[in-house]
């Protein structure tokens, strides 16, 4: 669901509106130049303008032995909301957030045949590394339930000899622009069960160019653990395919928010002890990544800010049990967003829904305006208590 964000972006530029930059990819030209060369921290002069609420409810009772860090990574998805990307990037990084990620669509890539476009990611590896910011990166023929392929390519199935002899060029592409970037992992791919459904014929055609392609996103981006993003339902309810592809992969690469069945409605925050539980004891021989995760608070899908909050804090208990199968989750997001925002996504999908809206536009830790929630709160606090 990140990718979608860049779409909105898109659009804001093509309109020559304010930026609305709403994930951790964009770095607004401006602020990057303000860094001067050389400069390894990254400080708002003056009074950045965010302060630091308490909780005012009485939380679940915290776990009374969180686990030390260890080898574990928290990401966010930094939706810059009313306060600009500068602030929003700076508190992320206060309270400890190290990673996030930059998504690439092969289509927007390679709007021709052999001419590529570079977006966004030249800026983030000029941006990124001096502020010790990890990156991962998703190189998308499929964004959830689309197809992200060039116009050359559309008519061809994916598992086709020139599909996987263009998508290797357009990893080349992708690999030279980010030399001096910390890439932990790449995905290829993004949530690809929305796209591949349960047809075996789709996921044998996508398995077969998963297969081919993945030992050579390996040696393009040798420090980087690869996988393919799957909905964490996806990867349940639709294990025999799923098994089948991650085969070729290095680790699992998951997206979860946590809703009961057919609906947008949240299910209860503990339930994130039983579903890591499920995922782990599915890939013992592998390690789980978290590349979303998230909890909305909106009243419209059976939430509130304090049953968002009681998620994070169970989350992070949760973590400590699976420390050693996972070692990575991405918040999403840090604030909510515009109800513009969530009209685009409305649009890209295809679904127009009251739950979707409120899940789009509550998903945040803190609201729009720049007000923290309790969720946010909770998170700067567990994480605190864990040493990062």
């Amino acid at each position: 669901m990140i990718e979608i964000m860049y779409k909105f972006i898109m659009i804001s530029f093509i309109k020559m509106k304010r930026f609305i930059p709403t994930i951790a990819v964009f770095v607004p030209l401006v602020l990057l130049l303000s860094c001067k060369a050389g400069n390894e921290n990254f400080v708002i002069p003056g009074d950045i303008g965010i302060a630091e609420n308490k909780l005012s409810f009485t939380p679940p009772s915290p776990m009374k032995d969180p686990k030390p860090r260890d080898e574990r990574c928290v990401g966010m998805s930094i939706s810059e909301g009313a306060i600009g990307f500068d602030k929003a990037f700076v508190l992320a990084r206060s309270v400890g957030v190290e990673a996030t990620e930059i998504p690439v669509h092969w289509d927007e890539a390679e709007p021709e045949r052999g001419r590529y476009v570079d977006q966004w990611l030249g800026i983030a590896n000029a941006f990124y590394p001096r502020h010790g910011m990890k990156i991962s990166i998703s190189i998308n023929p499929i964004d959830t339930n689309s197809l992200r392929l060039p116009k050359y390519l559309k008519d061809k199935p994916l598992d086709d000899a020139e599909m996987i002899a263009r998508f290797k060029l357009f990893v080349d592409f992708t690999a030279s622009l980010v030399p001096d970037s910390d890439i932990f992992f790449v995905a290829i791919g993004n949530e690809i069960d929305a796209y591949l459904g349960n047809s075996a014929k789709r996921w044998q055609e996508y398995t077969t160019f998963y297969a081919a392609v993945a030992p050579y996103v390996r040696e393009k981006f040798p420090k980087a653990m690869i996988g393919s993003k799957i909905t964490y339902d996806g990867i349940v309810k639709l294990n025999d395919m799923v098994q089948h592809l991650n085969k070729y992969s290095d680790i699992v690469l998951t997206t979860y928010y946590p809703f009961k069945q057919g609906s947008f409605l949240a299910r209860t925050p503990a339930t994130v002890h039983s579903d890591f539980k499920q995922i782990v004891e599915l890939y013992p021989d592998k390690k789980v990544y978290f590349a979303e995760i998230g909890y909305p608070s909106g009243a419209t899908n059976g939430s509130s800010e304090e049953k968002q909050a009681e998620f994070i804090r169970e989350t992070f208990t949760a973590w400590d049990t699976y420390r050693d199968k996972i070692p990575y989750l991405n918040f999403v997001w840090l604030h909510d967003i515009s109800p513009e925002s969530v009209t685009v996504h409305e649009k890209y999908y295809g679904f127009k829904d009251k739950g979707f809206a409120s899940y789009l536009g509550t998903l945040g830790l803190r609201t729009y305006e720049g007000r923290d929630k309790q969720a946010f709160i909770v998170l700067r606090e567990e994480i605190k208590k864990r040493s990062w």
